[in-house]
């Protein structure tokens, strides 16, 4: 029963950020601005303006997609609470009961502090697709296959967010990698993901034989 009750303190560890966020992010008034939207949307000219309707269209889904998370986060909490208290009840430890809870939790853990950080970013542009550029520096082949490695890295870290990601301009090394590379990132608050993404990234070797 120890895994059990660790996973319950883990849990409960993190119902005051769970509390601050559900608070913070508002849902009530949300809500009420989904329906606002939603009313407006069934006028017969809301299509007229091309350009209005489509910002209309991603505050809507912007707003149905926090609501959605938050409700999500609070029902995960009190399910994962009812799974743990289930199997103390048992008397006996279950592998696999312990196992689904620990993916749940963990599951819960992640998108708790992406909805957390999601909140921080409400800079004028932070909601906003971003374009980044990599160039490959002084070092010939070796700056190229870096300037690839950094650009795979953005490259999974955009898919594990369900972030899509377009080539604008791409110019190859000599013999491999990339000498420069410039993309969009398009997703809801990619460009507050990634504004601090700036500067030079250094690739220093290290040999395993010096001490």
């Amino acid at each position: 029963m120890l895994a059990l009750d660790q996973m319950k303190a883990e849990l409960v560890a993190q119902q005051d950020t769970l509390t601050e966020v559900t608070a913070s992010m508002d849902i009530e008034n949300r809500k009420k601005k989904i329906e606002e939207l939603s009313r407006e949307m069934e006028e017969p000219d809301f299509w007229e303006n091309a350009e209005k309707a489509n910002q209309k269209t991603i505050e809507m889904k912007g707003l149905q997609d926090v609501v959605s998370k938050v409700e999500q986060l609070n029902a995960s909490y009190r399910d994962i609470l009812e799974l743990i208290d289930m199997g103390n009840e048992e008397g006996t430890e279950d592998p696999e009961l312990a196992a689904e809870i620990r993916t749940d939790l963990d599951t819960f853990t992640n998108t708790l502090e992406d909805v957390r950080i999601s909140n921080l970013l409400n800079g004028e542009y932070d909601r906003c697709n971003a374009i980044l550029k990599l160039s490959a520096g002084a070092g010939g082949t070796e700056s190229c296959d870096f300037a690839q490695m950094l650009y795979r890295m953005y490259t999974r870290w955009a898919e594990r967010r369900h972030f899509s990601l377009e080539v604008l301009d791409e110019l190859e090394g000599e013999e491999a990698g990339i000498k420069s590379v410039t993309f969009q990132v398009n997703g809801i608050n990619a460009y507050g993901y990634l504004k601090s993404e700036k500067g030079v990234h250094r690739l220093v070797r290290i040999s395993p034989f010096n001490a």
